[in-house]
Formats: C-alpha cells, structure tokens, sequence
C-alpha cells in the first residue's frame, strides 16, 4: 500500500501541475473561437497544422524518450552517458530537418492548400525543433524525481504562449483593431498564434541551455544502438497514436462533403474547438501517465509490483467514470466558454470522453510490453488501432461529418484495449479485477443512458437531477471499493 501511495502522490504532483499547465493552455481554445468568429476557416486552419505537428513530433523523437527512461532506470551509474547519447542523436536529426523545412516551405504550403502561408510553415519547423530537443530533458527531471522544477518550467512555458496570444490577438475582439499602431488584419491574427507559440518553445529551450553546458556530452554507439532497437517500434505505436488523436482534422478537409475549402476548413475549425472540450478526461489519462510510467520501471523488480498496478487500473477507472460523468451532465452550461457558431458540436462531447478513457484504461494495460522488453507487440496493437480510426473516417465522413471521427476514436480506443488485455494475459500475469472495471463501465454509462431517457422540463431540473445521479455514482464508488482500499491501508500501518 506504501507504493500505491507513493504512485498516488506522483501522479497527483504531475497531475495538479498538467492540469494547471494544459487549463491554462487551454484558455487559448476558447478565447480563439471568439477572436475569429465567424471565420471559422482561420481556426480550421489552425487546428490542421498543428495536427501535422503532433505527426512530425513523434517522427523526430524516434522513441528516445521512452528509450531513455528504460536504459536511465535500469543503469543509473551511466545516467549521463545515456542523456548526452540521446540528446546528440537528437540534435543531429532536428538541425537537418529544420534546415530542410524552411528550404522547401514554399513547396510545402502549396501541397496543404496554403500558398500564402510558407511563413508559418517556417515558424512551425522551429516550433517543433525547439519541442524537440527539450523533450529529453524534460523526460530527465521526471527521472530524477524533481517535479517542481518540471512543472516550473512548463509554467513559464504556458504561461508566455497564454500572455502571447491574448496580448497580440485581443485587439481583434474590439473595432478597428490595431497593434503598436498598425491595422491588424485576419492574415496577422493566423500569424501571431504561431509567433507566440514560437517564444514559448524557444525559452524554454534556452532555460535547458546552463544543463546543457554543465553536461560532459559523450556519444556511445552501443547504447545509442540498443536505444534505437527499443526506441524505434515506438515511432510505429507514436504515429498510430497520433492517427488515433488527430488524423481527422486532416481527412475532414479532404473527405467533407461541402464543395469550397473555407467551408470544409469551417468545419474542422468547429470539430477541433469541441474536441478541446474533453480536456477533462485526456488531463487525468496524461498525469496518471507521467506518474504512473516512471514508478512502474523504477518498481519493475519488486515482488508487489503486479497487484499495485492492478488497483492502480481499478481506482483510474472509477476517477475516469466519476470525470465522464460530470463533464457529459454539466456539458450544457460548460459549452457556453466557446463562441455561440461552435456549439453545434457539443454532444460529440462524450463519445470523445469515453474513448479518452479507455486510452487510459491502455495505458495500464501497456505495462506488460513495456516491463518485458516486448514493444514490438505495441506496435501491431497500434497499427490496429490506426487502421480502425483510418476506416471509419474514410467510410463515413462523407455522410456523418465530425460524428464519424468522434466514434472512430472511441472505436479505435476501445479495440486496442481488448486486444492489449487479451495478450497481455499470456505474457505478463498482472492481476487486474475485470468483475470491477467492468461494473463502474456499466454503473457509469447505465447512469448516462437515464439521464437522457429521463429529461426534466426546466433546465435547472435538469441539472439537479443528472447531477443527483453523478453523486449516486460517488457514494457507490465511496462505499463499495475506495473507502474499503482506504481502510486496509490503515491496517498494514
């Protein structure tokens, strides 16, 4: 129980802090939807390059983050043997395709449909070489178990992108918008989201910079090689993930049924500033990851590891639900943060949730190839998974618009899941309590499912009585399984 505590704690430190980072980041989603109003294309736009950039960002890391916390956990004594390998492989990589980026920008906006946009398409190459090559040292500090540094740094970063934006973009919610005393038009507003993410992500590098000097950089071939054989599948299970997250905002331009760019771009302006919406769930997925996945390699040898991270999967499940629930029942009074032409959207809300869940519901499942040496298998999973997403798109875009992206995530999700839990059952004996998940599954979306065939008249009612059965589904929880977990901790004392 002492280390499902520690876990806890971890995940609760990495927790308080993404939450607050990615909120305040977040902050950016809704006030965009009001600066570009009706042009919904902008934003469109925005949504469609930056899921390029999740793309490119798995590409260039090539899996070295995840290689470095394998390699750094299991060989202490060489720790900055293994950084400085890491982090010179990288440099090498991301120098050339920044170089090769901007030669070829021209070309490459032409491709995306966006002429007159090879600026950004600059910006963006050094955006994500910046993300880069601060991505390691980032995975360092978790490592080391210095969380308040961590989170500092990722502060100062949200911090500049959040001032950035409102301060150079909130001229265009007032009339006859200037800055520093020149009009500003629609072509500078797209211009300046990137600008501010731009400084954002090279001060953070630089902040990185004084670690840097102080490291005696060394290059091992042995250990970068082993790192790239370990590290290499990720970039299959990297990619396929990011199919999963965002390759609908680039298929919704092409596959939409409306005729003129501006409009089909319209519309994935409207699907991506709804998808934001299920922050709520992705925050807790992302900081159970970032605790959870350093303590298990760190506690890989120990004899209670298993039984640790089964709990573990019971308790994320009931937070997961108790989340689902909440965001899906106070979802009509939430969607008014985002401008009156988005909401349309709102009730793809909690399909998006749902499938955020089972990807943490993955995520724990992911130990047994991860511990064993076995990523290889994430690979095929992944690959899976990604073929599901592409489907589903493809065939039903057309006819479904955003809604068959919102369920091809889901299904996608909740494929891999299975197919993780059925395999990970031969190769790595955790003791997980399937009886359990899969009764706060059925408790939860059976709460779900009566709320919508039970409708009060007046909307306050209607708030009373969904938030009546979410508070059911807590005592449940409270009564039946945490209170108990609680209780035998007091008792092993």
């Amino acid at each position: 129980m002492s280390k499902l505590k520690r876990l806890a704690g971890q995940t609760a430190i990495y927790g308080i802090s993404t939450i607050l980072v990615r909120s305040l980041n977040w902050l950016i989603n809704p006030f965009h939807t009001y600066v570009f109003g009706e042009n919904q294309s902008d934003m469109g736009i925005i949504v469609e390059l930056y899921a390029y950039v999740a793309f490119i960002n798995v590409l260039l890391m090539y899996g070295m983050e995840t290689a470095f916390f394998r390699y750094a956990s299991k060989d202490k004594e060489n720790h900055q043997k293994i950084f400085s390998t890491a982090m010179l492989s990288l440099l090498l990589t991301t120098g050339f395709f920044v170089i090769l980026i901007s030669l070829f920008s021209q070309n490459i906006a032409r491709v995306l449909l966006y002429p007159n946009l090879s600026h950004i398409v600059v910006i963006l190459s050094f955006i994500i070489g910046f993300d880069t090559l601060s991505n390691i040292p980032f995975a360092k500090l978790r490592l080391e178990g210095k969380p308040l540094q961590y989170v500092k740094i990722k502060l100062i970063n949200v911090l500049i992108t959040v001032g950035l934006n409102f301060f150079l973009l909130f001229p265009l919610l007032k009339g006859n918008p200037k800055l520093f005393g020149l009009p500003l038009q629609n072509e500078h507003a797209l211009l300046y989201v990137f600008i501010a993410n731009l400084a954002a992500s090279a001060l953070t590098f630089l902040i990185f910079v004084p670690d840097f000097i102080r490291t005696k950089f060394e290059f091992c071939k042995k250990t970068w090689t082993d790192m790239l054989r370990y590290g290499l599948p990720l970039i299959v299970v990297g990619l396929a993930g990011i199919v999963n997250e965002t390759i609908d905002r680039i298929l919704l331009k092409y596959l939409l049924p409306q005729e003129s760019l501006m409009e089909r771009n319209a519309q994935v302006g409207i699907y991506g500033a709804v998808y934001k919406l299920a922050i709520f769930m992705s925050l807790v997925v992302q900081a159970y990851r970032m605790g959870a996945e350093p303590f298990f390699f760190g506690q890989a040898r120990d004899k209670d590891a298993l039984p640790t991270v089964a709990k573990a999967m019971s308790l994320f499940v009931i937070m997961g639900m108790t989340i689902f629930l909440a965001v899906s029942f106070n979802l009509d009074w939430i969607i008014l943060i985002i401008e009156e032409g988005y909401r349309g959207a709102k009730d793809i809300v909690p399909i998006l949730l749902m499938a955020y869940l089972f990807l943490g519901i993955f995520y724990n499942l992911s130990v047994w190839y991860k511990l064993g040496d076995k990523t290889h298998y994430a690979m095929v999973i992944s690959i899976v998974g990604a073929g599901v997403t592409i489907l589903i798109n493809v065939i039903f875009i057309p006819s479904h618009g955003y809604w068959a992206s919102a369920w091809a995530t889901l299904a996608s999700y909740l494929v891999m899941t299975i197919i993780s839990w059925q395999w990970g059952k031969k190769y790595y004996q955790v003791p997980y309590d399937l009886g359990l998940v899969l009764f706060y599954l059925c408790i939860g979306l059976g709460f779900f499912a009566l709320s919508k065939y039970i409708v009060p008249e007046s909307f306050t009612l209607q708030l009373i009585w969904k938030n009546a059965l979410l508070i059911c589904f807590i005592v449940i929880a409270l009564v039946k399984d945490v209170y108990p977990l609680l209780k035998q901790r007091q008792l092993h004392k």
